[in-house]
């Protein structure tokens, strides 16, 4: 039965086409000839478009090449009289477009004028790179689409019995089926010259004049009111298509591009047609879900709108006809993850067959309804398209003895993001993805490519699989992923950083540790004051379980106390003073505080009873005699909570381990030459874990920590002024804080490691920063609170960064880094995806704890990501 139906598809696509026109007629106008030559003459839709877009800047990118290589003993006079009248015949490749006050019209040329271009080798074919230039050349020379013949043709001599000929039409003149027409006519009428005969062509009923003045009219008649209802309906409030670029998008797009072939198997074919079988769906829909489905997956996006061309040849009268007819669907579906690829199948076949019940609406018309602010930076509508084809065997074209061949025409221009083109020949699906330079680099689109075939796959496979989980990664790609997933760092034996702060002090006692308003404090001072203060704390039953908040101004007392706090075997809880009283008592209620530290000169009050407000530098805390055995600090003790504002409005406690602590900074130290730094600057609050990098760093690394004022670290002058006067090696800071204390060529830069964190960093910043002849470190340091002030670092080298964001880099420490779907699938390379980071310790996969009042978060926070 199935053979007998592919015998008879040829006279059913037949008769089912004259169904459609049938139907058609009868509520759409006749289209008969009219005397075009009488007066102006309008141009259709789409030629009105392609008019505005050349106006605004050229249209070499709507040009469309043939190359034929000619082999054989060509008669060029019968050749030319061959082109002359093809555009006898078709008036439309001899027409020009002008404009006067009453708007754009459509003159005629006489067939007469046209010539012939021919061309002596002169070393264009030494070698076939050179030819190909040359070919590139010739066609994407301009049209000047008020003067030109809208075909032009160029034959290269290289050798007496042979030549290539190129062909250039615009496409507001033809389309792709006027290609074959074309070449067809060509070839008759060449043979009719050579042959002295008249050459056997049908008569063409109108000419493309007719069509434009019937399209215009259709229109005006209201009858296309329905089909336009249904398109303003079906694709009101449509969202750009925002797939993650390699490159930033430019404020006004260009025509720069490329193409990447790749092709699907003979086996692959046969199971795609049997799953159509199926599922009753045409190829076509079955290859468009795929794509819409690896859309989805590469920008998270869940409405996907995508552009298909239709002939717009549904009346016989424009059968044979050169023209531009194609027309554009925008086919737009949303989907969901957890559904399964045969629901979207059946979803998309009922769009597709709507849309093209309704393809009568010229694309222009649709935008012109739907569209309401034009972005110049993106195609209207949809910035991606797609298309197949089921082109049957090419027969071998000669001119009498003269044998034609097609050579390839390499495109460097694309008029979408991106455009996959698909078409089925005998063995196989050939696939082409024409993509826009400016925007993605080659190999992303060769993965791209090998993620739809990965997608095919998966949906031959298992039709009913969830589309969040259809396989997306080859194997190859699982092995990168895996070797960017993980730092590949080993951390050693555990030290805490009171230890290490106490080796330094036994090292150089007598060197400045802190810096804080014109005073200095030494390693020793520091060390003592901590010491008296965690006896203190010790005494009072503080210890490890206890958390301590900390509500104190930048100041050397808040580092004692953080120290302190540490050495007691206690996690302390930064504060800020100013925070609403609303969120300090809900934070000292949360953590049980005993005991809650801050500054002396602070009016601070509680309403929690049997807490003891307590400023260290006055009562029996300053004078705490230092006679006991402090405790010893192991891994899995908790160092510090950080209470983040969480996503359902209460804040979350995020506790940090010594251990994490530990594998932070020996990590961080791997990868950055902050051990080597001799002083750091402390610009950000400690209420967020910012920095906690320089903060510890300092401590543990045997530094000078520079502490400031609130007031002075806005003030851009003088804290620039200090920095031009102090030694800083090292600082991390916000982007926009950064940007807010830099001005003009006067930036403010540490001497060795600059490190921003806390918020995207935008390419213009470290543009900024090199092109002031910046020779430090640069890096971007990134993850949530929950991975110990984050376990992602990128050092930024010049020329790496191409997009408009710096890169958050790979993991370092004990960590490994998942990118995940929204449906918890690997992403790869250039997708987009959500960062789950967890920490390798000893085997064990660990990350900071919530809270202990929010133990009900640990459960849906977690999950496995390895044995």
């Amino acid at each position: 039965m199935l053979d007998r139906l592919r015998n008879y598809k040829p006279s059913l696509l037949a008769y089912f086409r004259r169904q459609q026109e049938q139907e058609a007629e009868a509520t759409l106008l006749p289209l008969s000839a009219a005397d075009i030559n009488d007066g102006p003459v309008p141009l259709s839709f789409g030629q009105e478009r392609m008019w505005f877009i050349d106006q605004a800047g050229g249209s070499v990118q709507y040009h469309i090449p043939l190359a034929l290589r000619v082999d054989g003993i060509l008669d060029i006079a019968a050749l030319e009289h061959a082109f002359r009248q093809v555009m006898e015949r078709h008036a439309i490749l001899r027409t020009v477009m002008r404009s006067d006050a009453g708007g754009v019209y459509q003159v005629l040329l006489p067939a007469g004028g046209w010539q012939l271009h021919v061309k002596e080798d002169g070393g264009i074919s030494a070698t076939e790179e050179r030819l190909k230039v040359y070919i590139a050349s010739v066609w994407q020379r301009p049209f000047d689409l008020s003067g030109d013949y809208m075909l032009r043709a160029e034959l290269i001599r290289l050798s007496a019995g042979s030549c290539v000929l190129v062909i250039v039409m615009h496409h507001i003149a033809s389309d792709g089926w006027s290609t074959g027409i074309l070449v067809q006519e060509l070839v008759e009428c060449y043979s009719a010259a050579v042959e002295r005969r008249a050459a056997q062509l049908p008569e063409l009923p109108v000419q493309y004049g007719d069509y434009a003045i019937w399209q215009r009219r259709q229109c005006d008649a209201g009858r296309l009111s329905q089909q336009l209802d249904y398109w303003r309906q079906q694709l009101g409030g449509v969202q750009p298509l925002l797939l993650p670029t390699d490159h930033v998008r430019p404020a006004v797009q260009s025509i720069r591009g490329a193409a990447y072939l790749f092709e699907v198997d003979a086996t692959l074919k046969r199971q795609l047609y049997m799953l159509c079988q199926q599922q009753e769906v045409t190829l076509f829909m079955l290859l468009l879900s795929v794509f819409k489905v690896l859309l989805y997956r590469y920008s998270g996006q869940t409405d996907i709108c995508v552009g298909t061309p239709v002939a717009g040849r549904n009346r016989r009268e424009l059968e044979g006809l050169i023209g531009l007819f194609i027309n554009t669907l925008a086919l737009r579906s949303v989907i969901q993850p957890e559904e399964s690829f045969a629901d979207l199948l059946k979803a998309v076949k009922q769009t597709t067959i709507a849309a093209y019940e309704r393809q009568e609406v010229p694309f222009e018309r649709v935008v012109e309804e739907i569209e309401q602010k034009r972005d110049l930076s993106r195609n209207p509508v949809y910035q991606v398209v797609f298309g197949l084809q089921n082109v049957p065997p090419a027969p071998e074209l000669s001119l009498g003895d003269v044998v034609l061949s097609q050579e390839e025409v390499e495109h460097t221009t694309s008029k979408f993001d991106i455009r996959l083109s698909m078409e089925e020949y005998e063995h196989g699906i050939y696939a082409r993805i024409e993509y826009r330079t400016d925007l993605f680099e080659s190999a992303t689109i060769e993965r791209m490519g090998s993620h739809y075939l990965q997608l095919l796959y998966g949906v031959v496979s298992d039709v009913e699989q969830a589309i969040g989980q259809l396989p997306l990664l080859s194997s190859t790609e699982q092995l990168q992923l895996d070797s960017l997933q993980d730092s590949g760092q080993v951390i050693g034996v555990f030290r805490s950083v009171p230890s290490q702060f106490t080796a330094r002090v036994a090292q150089h006692p007598e060197q400045t540790a802190l810096v804080f308003g014109g005073q200095q404090y030494t390693y020793a001072q520091v060390e003592a004051y901590s010491d008296r203060l965690a006896m203190y704390l010790y005494s009072r039953g503080i210890g490890a379980g206890s958390l301590v908040p900390i509500c104190m101004e930048r100041s050397a007392e808040m580092i004692v106390a953080i120290l302190a706090v540490l050495k007691s075997g206690a996690a302390y809880v930064p504060l800020e003073p100013d925070y609403p009283e609303s969120r300090l008592q809900y934070v000292l209620s949360d953590t049980s505080a005993a005991i809650v530290l801050v500054s002396q000169r602070l009016g601070f009050v509680t309403s929690c009873e049997q807490l003891e407000v307590l400023s260290w530098l006055s009562g029996s805390a300053a004078t705490a005699a230092v006679t006991l055995s402090l405790p010893v600090i192991d891994s899995g003790m908790t160092a510090y909570v950080i209470y983040t504002s969480g996503s359902t409005g209460m804040p979350k406690g995020v506790m940090v381990s010594h251990g994490n602590l530990h594998d932070y900074l020996a990590g961080l130290g791997e990868r950055l030459p902050i051990a080597d730094c001799s002083s750091y600057a402390l610009v950000s609050s400690i209420a967020t874990d910012l920095g906690n990098t320089v903060l510890y760093a300092s401590l543990v690394f045997g530094g000078v920590l520079h502490l400031f004022s609130r007031d002075m670290i806005n003030d851009a002058e003088r804290l620039t002024a200090y920095f031009d006067l102090h030694r800083i090696d090292c600082v991390k800071i916000v982007p926009s804080h950064w940007r807010a204390l830099s001005g003009g060529r006067r930036l403010l830069l540490p001497d060795r490691v600059l490190i921003f964190g806390g918020e995207l960093l935008d390419r213009g910043v470290v543009d900024s920063i090199r092109d002031c002849g910046y020779t430090g470190v640069v890096a971007n340091h990134y993850g949530p609170t929950e991975t110990t002030i984050g376990k992602l670092l990128y050092v930024v080298q010049p020329g790496a960064v191409r997009g408009s964001s710096v890169p958050i880099g790979r993991p370092f420490g004990n960590t490994r880094v998942y990118v995940l779907s929204g449906s918890g699938q690997r992403s790869s390379v250039g997708r987009a995806g959500s960062c789950i980071s967890a920490a390798v310790v000893w085997r064990w996969v660990i990350c900071t704890r919530m809270s202990r009042r929010r133990s009900d978060l640990l459960a849906t926070r977690w999950m496995r990501v390895a044995d």
